[in-house]
């Protein structure tokens, strides 16, 4: 009986069309529909999933925003939504998703800032959201507050930040941050204190922006881990990059 279905995975398939509005599937922890060819946008009735966990629309042809509703989905663990072709911005009802540890909306059309409610996803461990249309000042300030965020990608869209030395207090926490290719300036600079500072970043991506000075002498002692790192030029900066 459907009604009593748990999981649907269906993923790397040829099927094609909209989703269903899963209104009568209320029992649904995981739908993985991955690397298929549907289209359309996701339903609101997804709100109805309450006790979803994992979300996977990965390489398909969806569009559409995503709808506020998915905040209902309070057991959501794991959101995957890239490669489509969703358009408007993150729901800021995002953010009451307390348990979510993975969210990827890389590859599509989104635009917008990032919301503030996000600062709330403490468990969090991946946020992928390169290669979009995002735009908005990068807030640190609250990214420090998202204590398990491990993997964090923003590359590519149309982020502003002013690199300096309190840069490396707000990551401490991460291993791998990719900034590459939007409106970042400023310099790297040590932090004006090693208290607090153990970072265990292992790969550091801004390359492909603009950023300017020189490398301090004690770059090596604040990112003992670091095996890879991209601080390439943006063709049309004006000023000499690293």
């Amino acid at each position: 009986h459907t009604y009593r279905l748990h999981i649907l995975h269906v993923e790397g398939n040829q099927l094609s069309g909209n989703l269903p509005n899963f209104q009568y599937l209320t029992n649904l922890q995981q739908i993985v529909l991955g690397e298929n060819y549907i289209s359309g946008p996701i339903p609101e009735e997804i709100g109805g999933l309450q006790i979803l966990s994992v979300l996977d629309l990965q390489k398909n042809q969806m569009t559409g925003q995503v709808p506020s509703e998915v905040e209902n989905c309070s057991k959501l663990n794991e959101i995957n939504l890239h490669g489509n072709m969703f358009t408007g911005h993150i729901p800021s009802g995002i953010g009451d998703l307390v348990d979510l540890k993975y969210l990827d909306a890389s590859s599509n059309l989104l635009t917008g800032q990032l919301p503030t409610t996000m600062q709330q996803l403490r468990a969090i461990h991946t946020l992928r959201l390169e290669n979009n249309n995002m735009s908005g000042s990068i807030p640190f300030s609250f990214i420090q507050n998202m204590r398990g965020l491990k993997n964090l990608s923003l590359a590519f869209n149309q982020f502003d930040f002013t690199l300096d030395e309190n840069f490396i207090n707000f990551v401490s926490h991460m291993e791998v941050i990719s900034l590459t290719g939007n409106n970042i300036n400023g310099s790297f600079r040590v932090p004006p204190s090693t208290t607090g500072v153990a970072t265990n970043i292992t790969q550091l991506h801004v390359g492909r922006n603009c950023l300017s000075g020189t490398l301090p002498s004690a770059f090596g002692m604040y990112l003992p881990y670091l095996t890879d790192i991209d601080f390439s030029a943006e063709e049309q900066c004006p000023k000499k990059c690293f």
